[in-house]
């Protein structure tokens, strides 16, 4: 009789072990990454505001933000690319690299722009 719940409690513990698994390993990067992808569209339209579109170095920004689809890249197309690969990764757990390196580069991407920004006195 209590052979039976007792598996049943290791099963549920499990269970919720790897949802805590899946929260730590793969959605909370994904949300950083999200937030740090925001950060950086506000800091270039403060850039571009302050400085003029000149100062967007990346030639695919600047179109896309000349013809007003930046906003629509960043704030719906991002979050839609980050749940695919969350969605691969999950299943394909040797995948999980990407997320890493997506963080690293958002990270690096941010401090640069902080960087620059700095520099030209925006701050």
């Amino acid at each position: 009789m209590f052979e039976g719940a007792n598996i049943k409690t290791q099963d549920f513990l499990f269970k919720n072990l790897e949802v805590y698994k899946i929260m730590t390993i793969i959605i909370i990067p994904l949300v950083i990454i999200y937030l740090l992808n925001l950060i950086d569209y506000f800091q270039t339209m403060y850039a571009i505001e302050n400085f003029g579109i000149g100062i967007e170095a990346n030639p695919t920004a600047r179109f896309l933000i000349e013809n007003d689809l930046g906003c629509l890249l960043k704030l719906i197309v991002m979050p839609i690319m980050l749940i695919l690969v969350g969605v691969l990764v999950y299943k394909e757990k040797r995948m999980l690299w990407a997320i890493y390196l997506l963080l690293a580069s958002f990270l690096v991407l941010v401090i640069n722009n902080f960087i620059v920004l700095s520099q030209m006195g925006a701050f």
